[in-house]
């Protein structure tokens, strides 16, 4: 075992071989050996190891990191865990529309939408989307908070300027006060609770998110005003990755489901809430279609989509999330694994897909900036 020892620097070191000490075996070596370097090897003898004299070797400081080097971090033990409600995110329906994109009421009682002043006549106030990820948080796009007061319009978006002023939770058409359903078979009629608009009491954007030389670091969360009222059916969160396992989980190939009104900065193309399932391209893929606008992040970012009649997240809102199953607390529970960040104008365009912000690798940064 290697012992603690203090060089004649008075700086820490490690007692060892001078051979496996490259500092003082540089100084062993230096021709010709000056006095002044003699006696500092000298006081450095620390003891011996089977008659092999040891040196008090100082601790070198790790190298530093490259710069722009992007590292996921395990939050397995935020101290902010205990504020996501995976007691009740994710629920799986079980009338779930497999292949469909057209959701069931109370099918995603995740989703919210964002509403925005400054629309005018009968215009929609709805301009981004988002998920609820607790009692008072929801999680969305950068560029749906930051610029929408500041009048800076990011690269490849184009972001009108208007003020955020409420979010709607536990919608699903929006053109019905109380959404209702038939059931074909049976006859029988369900109706989900009147939708929550809860004013935005903060919107912090991710500090490093600019939207200038590229889009990364494109989320952003919302504080209410009030406490979420969650109900059985329609209003619940999401569950977010929480593990290294998870939060880097190879996604390539898998279909994940986008889903949203069609919300975007310039208009709204659906009245009810839609879902569509896009398969997700590799880093080498996506920087490839991108190259010449923007460099896409291997850890950061997401891409998907990209397949013709095989949706896109055009279909979704700015915002909005991208999911998939797995286990959460010993049960199969939808995990939002993207928010929509921007991608080409026209949906569905072959071999262009969407990019989406990597919510695994922000981890961090939401539980950081979440509080009770």
């Amino acid at each position: 075992m290697r012992e603690a020892c203090v060089t004649p620097n008075s700086s820490r070191g490690t007692c060892i071989e001078v051979r496996d000490c490259t500092p003082l075996l540089n100084l062993l070596q230096a021709k010709p050996l000056s006095q002044a370097n003699l006696e500092y090897l000298r006081k450095s003898q620390c003891g011996f190891h089977d008659r092999q004299p040891l040196v008090c070797c100082p601790r070198q400081n790790p190298a530093p990191k490259p710069p722009n080097v992007e590292v996921v971090e395990d939050v397995s033990r935020h101290r902010n865990l205990p504020l996501l409600r995976n007691d009740l995110c994710g629920p799986l329906s079980d009338d779930r529309i497999i292949g469909g994109n057209i959701t069931k009421i109370n099918e995603l009682p995740w989703m919210a939408l964002i509403a925005y002043s400054g629309s005018k006549g009968n215009a929609s106030p709805f301009r981004c989307g988002g998920t609820v990820i607790n009692d008072f948080y929801i999680l969305t796009a950068g560029h749906c908070v930051k610029f929408l007061k500041s009048g800076i319009r990011p690269q490849l978006t184009s972001v009108p300027l208007f003020t955020s002023i409420y979010v709607r939770l536990g919608e699903h058409d929006l053109d019905s006060r109380i959404d209702c359903e038939e059931d074909q078979i049976y006859g029988t009629k369900t109706c989900a609770p009147e939708p929550q608009d809860i004013p935005i009491a903060q919107a912090v954007a991710h500090p490093q998110y600019t939207g200038k030389s590229d889009l990364r670091n494109d989320i952003a969360l919302i504080r209410l005003t009030r406490q979420i009222n969650f109900t059985p059916d329609s209003v619940r969160p999401v569950c977010l990755p929480i593990g290294l396992s998870v939060q880097e989980q190879n996604l390539v190939g898998k279909k994940l489901t986008v889903a949203g009104w069609g919300v975007t900065e310039n208009r709204t193309s659906s009245r009810v809430l839609l879902k569509v399932d896009v398969p997700v391209k590799s880093h080498a893929e996506c920087a490839q279609v991108y190259k010449n606008q923007v460099q896409i992040s291997k850890t950061s970012q997401l891409c998907a989509g990209g397949v013709r009649n095989g949706g896109d997240s055009c279909n979704g809102d700015s915002g909005g999330p991208l999911t998939y199953y797995g286990p959460v607390e010993g049960s199969v529970r939808a995990i939002q694994h993207g928010v929509v960040s921007f991608g080409p104008r026209a949906c569905g365009t072959t071999g262009l897909p969407g990019v989406y912000t990597r919510v695994g690798y922000y981890m961090k940064w939401i539980l950081d900036n979440i509080r009770p």
